[in-house]
């Protein structure tokens, strides 16, 4: 296109630089804004405070844990309670790398330092070691003069669903999340949380750290995601009206489950009439008696649904780790210090995995001493719970395709690894008769 065909000012601006009267500008921030356009908005768009503390719901969903339960975890910086509301200063041009000025740089006349914004969404329960999680999260990555993210992490942005298209779609940038939510994204998902796969925790965590992180990683990075860290949820149960001991129990009966592969045919396979509800639909439908119970996470049930639920049979068929990623566009684009300062903020697993299961165990202590009724099948019943699902997993592997296959023997050799250390490790002198995973912690910065 030539000048006469550009605005006039355009026409003028070219006309100038063909003359050598201006030189093309050749720096270029935010996604490829020119230096000059940036520099011309306003300062006040140009100078974005500072993060600010995590804004609170105007209510929760029941009472947090005793602080009892939180033993096991850093308590929330004191100063994080004083602070405003939480202000999003990532509105302006959301997912990109947005070039600001750090104090003292243009002074000493330094090349400006780019800052990663962004936001960080979850669905947490104030005070739940969730919550206490995300803080010691913030705290880190404050004192990382490079990353400015702004907190959404008490389900201000909505639901699991909500957060994951948010996520996909650069509106948000970094997430905490079930396996149940992100099985929408990513459905091999599904494989990991099929009927008894797994026997322990400790066979979770090996496999998961040694087996599936590169393997989910990679199919993350197809839906534009970057897998963080394995983060904590626990066993799944099965929570009811009426109780509930053998999969004869449940059959005709009205149960949510989560609309994932997972949870629905599991609940098919035991007879029931499956229901697939929302979470924000969860309450209301037992109030109502649209359903008689549903399947959960054993915390999920303490915090949502034992008012309304006073039976929980603790089936432990199916182990919820979640997962903390990023958007990958987002994260590709800061610098390796950067990626690192995000990496480092997790911590390690181990630690989150101890906390949670602390307060999964304080959990069903209270819930007993509130009447709620625990059911603990017996070997030999969980026997028939085993068999009554046992071709599910097969069956999901061949319905979603090549990769579910290959979750699912990544799986099986990781197990068949975990049984072989932990044979050797009760064989060997002085050993204390268990095999632990070691934890996935920090992944290198690439």
């Amino acid at each position: 296109m030539t000048g006469s065909h550009l605005p006039a000012r355009t026409a003028k601006t070219a006309k100038m630089t063909e003359t050598g009267l201006l030189k093309p500008a050749t720096g270029a921030v935010a996604g490829g804004m020119s230096v000059a356009r940036f520099f011309s908005w306003p300062a006040r768009r140009r100078s974005i405070p500072r993060r600010t503390a995590c804004r609170r719901p105007a209510g929760g969903l029941l009472p947090a844990l005793p602080m009892v339960l939180m033993a096991a975890t850093v308590l929330q910086p004191a100063e994080a309670q004083n602070q405003p509301q939480n202000q999003d200063r990532s509105r302006s041009q959301p997912g990109l790398l947005a070039s600001a000025e750090t104090p003292g740089l243009a002074a000493s006349g330094k090349r400006p330092a780019k800052i990663l914004r962004g936001r960080a969404v979850a669905f947490n329960q104030a005070g739940s070691v969730w919550d206490i999680g995300w803080q010691k999260v913030r705290a880190q990555l404050d004192q990382e003069p490079g990353v400015e993210l702004d907190f959404f992490t008490r389900g201000e942005r909505g639901g699991e669903e909500q957060m994951m298209h948010d996520l996909r779609r650069g509106r948000a940038h970094m997430g905490g999340m079930s396996l149940q939510g992100l099985a929408s994204t990513v459905p091999e998902l599904n494989i990991a949380m099929a009927p008894y796969l797994f026997s322990s925790p400790e066979e979770v965590d090996f496999v998961y750290d040694n087996y599936l992180f590169e393997l989910f990683d990679r199919l993350f990075a197809a839906k534009n995601l970057t897998l963080m860290q394995w983060m904590e949820v626990g066993w799944n149960g099965i929570y009811s009206r009426t109780p509930i001991r053998l999969p004869e129990d449940a059959q005709g009966l009205k149960l949510r489950g989560s609309p994932n592969l997972a949870a629905q045919s599991f609940l098919a396979a035991l007879g029931a009439d499956s229901i697939p509800l929302s979470s924000s639909d969860l309450v209301p439908s037992l109030q109502t008696g649209l359903i008689e119970g549903g399947v959960s996470a054993v915390v999920f049930h303490y915090f949502v649904t034992r008012r309304y639920a006073t039976y929980l049979t603790l089936t432990h068929h199916s182990y919820d780790t979640g997962a903390a990623v990023v958007n990958k566009e987002w994260f590709d684009s800061a610098s390796p210090q950067q990626r690192q300062a995000i990496r480092a903020a997790w911590g390690d697993s181990s630690d989150a995995r101890a906390a949670v299961r602390s307060m999964v165990a304080g959990a069903l202590e209270e819930m007993r001493a509130e009447g709620i009724q625990i059911i603990t099948p017996e070997p030999r019943e969980l026997v028939r719970w085993r068999r009554s699902t046992e071709s599910v997993v097969d069956e999901m592997a061949m319905n979603l395709g090549e990769d579910a296959v290959e979750v699912l023997a990544a799986i099986r050799a990781g197990k068949r690894d975990f049984a072989r250390r932990s044979n050797n490790s009760l064989g060997s002198p002085g050993s204390s008769g268990s095999f632990r995973s070691p934890g996935r912690g920090m992944e290198p910065g690439p």
